[in-house]
């Protein structure tokens, strides 16, 4: 799975103004990175059924700093609790790797930010 396939996958589900790759400017914004994946399993001979796939997600909010742990949280919940599909592989499961999103503190303009990091684990 590709970034474009999660960004259309999550952007469907989770209304908002979606960045790839580096956010730009403004606020109320939550932008998307690969990440580094753990779960890769090699069968004995072959290769296994299933994948995982690292995604952090940068929520870049507002100068309020409860509006946007409560955005950052929507988005938690909704990836930890994510089933169906994307791109036509079915979703297995998703790890996180916190147990919340966790506060980055405010950018340079004042608006606090959060990071969701997680591994989409997906058929093959």
């Amino acid at each position: 799975m590709t970034i474009d396939k999660f960004h259309e996958w999550i952007s469907a589900a989770l209304p908002g103004t979606w960045d790839i790759g580096s956010l730009k400017t403004g606020e109320q914004r939550l932008a998307l990175y690969p990440g580094r994946s753990f779960i890769n399993p090699k069968g004995i001979g072959q290769e296994t059924s299933y994948r995982g796939h690292a995604i952090r997600i940068l929520v870049h909010w507002n100068k309020n700093v409860l509006e946007g742990q409560i955005k950052a949280q929507e988005t938690y919940n909704y990836i930890r609790s994510a089933t169906g599909a994307i791109d036509s592989k079915r979703i297995i499961k998703v790890d996180m790797r916190d147990q919340e999103a966790i506060f980055m503190g405010a950018d340079d303009s004042g608006v606090f930010e959060f990071v969701i990091d997680c591994e989409i684990i997906m058929e093959r």
